[in-house]
């Protein structure tokens, strides 16, 4: 019983890695759009969320600074930069279905 309990966990977990929307979110230290935009995010249990720190690249820094937080979606083809609000983002949700 035990052997079927670990699979249905292993399942369980596998399913629910696949089935979360994955995005990069550009911010930087001390940055309160940033933690404003983060808490939009967090209202969204669906959305993996990986923190991409701009000050630890250069190119990065150069490329986002003027412009976080930005959301980047859809293995980096979109991007949906500040001000967004959670319309926005179940907008990106609904199209990631």
């Amino acid at each position: 019983m035990l052997k079927k309990q670990a699979m249905f966990d292993c399942f369980r977990q596998y399913i629910l890695e696949v089935s979360l929307m994955k995005i990069d979110y550009y911010t930087k230290y001390a940055c309160p759009l940033c933690d404003e935009g983060l808490s939009i995010l967090r209202r969204f249990p669906e959305i993996h969320v990986s923190i991409v720190d701009i000050e630890e690249d250069v190119e990065k820094y150069h490329s986002y600074l003027l412009r976080i937080p930005v959301i980047s979606y859809d293995n980096g083809e979109k991007e949906l930069g500040w001000p967004f609000d959670e319309k926005d983002i179940r907008g990106i949700v609904s199209s990631f279905r």
